[in-house]
C-alpha cells in the first residue's frame, strides 16, 4: 500500500489580491492528495507579498519585511509538521478537521478564554465599565461551564453554544454574600446578553486570526439554519404606570429632604427628561445644561455604539424645579448636578456607586408604593411610564425612538409593544363583558 504523504509548504496565493495589489502568503498543507490552505500571519495580520519579492523571499540574505515574512512562513511550516506528528503519534489517523483545531490552536497559542481576558482588559481601558461588568459575569459563567478548561477558538460550535445555554437555563444553587443558599437560573435576558458577548469576543479574535471567519458559528443571515441564533430577551426590566398613577404618585406629599422626597423627585426628574436613564442623571454635570435644553450622551450608547449621537431635552418648569431642589451648591461647569457620584472615581468605582445610589432609591420606591396602593415602581418605571405616555398621544414611532435616544428603532418598537397588548387586553374583556351582559 503507498504511504500518505504529509507536506507543509509557503506559497503565493496568487488568485485574490488586497487593496494594494498584493497577494496573501499561505501555507499548503497536503495530505493524501488532499490540499488545505491556511493564511501566514505576522502579529495577527494576514502577511502579502508580489511576485517579484516572492524570488527574494525565498533567498538565503533577507532584511525588512521580506524578512519578517520569511520568518513567519517558518514558523507556521514548523507548527503544520508538529500538529501532524502531534496527530498521528501512537498510528493514529490523521483528519484536517483535528489538524484544523491542533494547527490553529498551536499558531494563535492562545485559547479562547485567554482572548476573553484580553478582550476584558482592552475594554476596562476604554473605560466601557458597564460592559465590562456584563462581559465578565458571562466569562465567569462560562468558566464555569467549562470548569475552568481552555478551548481552542475553533472548538466554539453551533453545538457548544447550545450545550452553554442549557447549562445556563438549568436551576443551580448559589449562595450569597450574606450566606443565603437559593436556587438560581438565567433568564432569557441574561441567556441573550451572555451569548452577544461570546460572539463580541469571537469577533475579536477573529479580527486576529482571520480563518476564523471560515467556521463562524453565529447566525448572520435568516438564512443560515444550521448556525447559532441568539435569541432576544424578554426585555421585560420595568413597566409602565397608567396616568392615573402617575397623578396619585405625583400628588404624594413628603418631608423635604426625607429619603421619600428625594426618591419621587429623583423619578419624575427621570419621567421629566424623556426617561432619563439613572445612570445618565447621575453623570450630568451642569456643562450639560444650556440655555434652553439639557444636551447629554447617554452612558449606554457611549458603550455599545460607535457613534455619540447627543440627546437634547427641553428644559420645561417642572425639570428647572426639581434642579433647585436637589442641585448641588457647587456650580461649577464640570460639577455633577446631582450628588449621586463622587469626582475622581474610575470607571468602575462610578458604576458600583451608581448602582449602590440605584438600590437604595428602588428600596424608597417599593416603600411608598406599597404604602400607598401603587406597583411596587423601579427607577427604570419612570423610562416605560414615560414612554407609554407618548405612544398614547399618538407620536409616532421615530420620534419617540428620537426622544427615548435608542439608535435602533427595533428597540423602539419592542418597548411599545407590551402597550398594544393591553389594548388588545381592554378590547377582549370589552368582549367578555358584552357576553356576561347577555347571559
Amino acid at each position: 500500500m503507498e504511504k500518505r504523504q504529509f507536506t507543509a509548504e509557503a506559497i503565493l496565493w496568487e488568485h485574490s489580491t488586497n487593496k494594494d495589489g498584493l497577494h496573501p502568503v499561505k501555507i499548503k498543507v497536503t495530505y493524501d492528495r488532499r490540499t488545505k490552505y491556511y493564511p501566514v500571519t505576522i502579529e495577527g495580520n494576514k502577511a502579502y507579498s508580489n511576485p517579484s519579492n516572492w524570488e527574494t523571499i525565498n533567498q538565503k540574505d533577507v532584511r525588512g519585511q521580506n524578512k519578517a515574512i520569511k520568518s513567519a512562513m517558518e514558523r507556521d511550516k514548523a507548527k503544520a509538521r508538529e500538529a501532524y506528528n502531534s496527530l498521528t503519534a501512537n498510528k493514529r489517523s490523521f483528519t484536517f478537521e483535528r489538524f484544523n483545531k491542533e494547527y490553529v490552536l498551536n499558531t494563535s497559542s492562545k485559547g479562547y478564554i485567554k482572548f476573553f481576558d484580553d478582550y476584558l482588559n482592552e475594554i476596562l481601558k476604554e473605560g466601557r465599565a458597564g460592559t465590562y461588568h456584563t462581559y465578565h459575569c458571562a466569562l465567569q459563567a462560562f468558566k464555569a461551564f467549562r470548569g475552568g478548561r481552555d478551548l481552542d477558538p475553533l472548538d466554539i460550535t453551533v453545538d457548544l453554544l447550545k450545550d452553554f445555554e442549557a447549562y445556563l437555563k438549568k436551576e443551580k444553587p448559589f449562595t450569597t454574600k450574606k450566606g443565603k443558599k437559593v436556587i438560581h437560573k438565567a433568564g432569557k435576558t441574561t441567556i441573550s446578553i451572555y451569548m452577544r458577548a461570546l460572539r463580541a469576543v469571537y469577533n475579536y479574535i477573529a479580527g486576529k486570526l482571520p480563518h476564523l471567519r471560515d467556521h463562524y458559528p453565529f447566525t448572520v443571515h435568516q438564512s443560515d439554519r444550521s448556525k447559532y441564533k441568539i435569541k432576544s430577551g424578554s426585555g421585560s426590566k420595568g413597566d409602565a404606570l397608567t396616568i392615573e398613577q402617575i397623578q396619585k404618585f405625583m400628588e404624594l406629599e413628603f418631608i423635604a429632604s426625607s429619603p421619600e422626597w428625594r426618591a419621587q423627585n429623583l423619578w419624575f426628574f427621570s419621567f421629566y427628561c424623556n426617561g432619563m436613564n439613572f445612570s445618565d442623571m447621575a453623570r450630568l454635570k451642569y456643562s450639560n445644561i444650556k440655555k434652553e435644553s439639557i444636551q447629554y450622551v447617554r452612558q449606554k450608547t457611549k458603550e455599545t455604539e460607535g457613534h455619540e449621537e447627543v440627546i437634547e431635552i427641553p428644559l420645561t418648569d417642572p425639570i428647572r424645579e426639581i434642579i433647585v431642589e436637589l442641585r448641588n451648591t457647587e456650580k461649577k461647569s464640570g460639577s455633577y448636578v446631582f450628588d449621586l457620584l463622587e469626582t475622581g472615581l474610575s470607571a468602575i468605582g462610578e458604576r458600583k456607586m451608581v448602582n449602590q445610589k440605584i438600590k437604595i432609591v428602588n428600596k424608597w420606591l417599593k416603600r411608598i408604593c406599597l404604602a400607598n396602593e401603587l406597583p411596587a415602581i423601579t427607577t427604570y418605571w419612570a423610562r416605560h411610564s414615560y414612554a407609554g405616555l407618548l405612544k398614547q398621544s399618538g407620536q409616532s414611532v421615530e420620534l419617540i425612538r428620537e426622544m427615548l435616544g435608542h439608535s435602533d428603532i427595533k428597540t423602539t418598537e419592542s418597548y411599545l409593544k407590551r402597550f398594544d397588548l393591553k389594548k388588545k387586553k381592554d378590547a377582549n374583556e370589552v368582549v367578555m363583558n358584552i357576553l356576561r351582559k347577555s347571559a
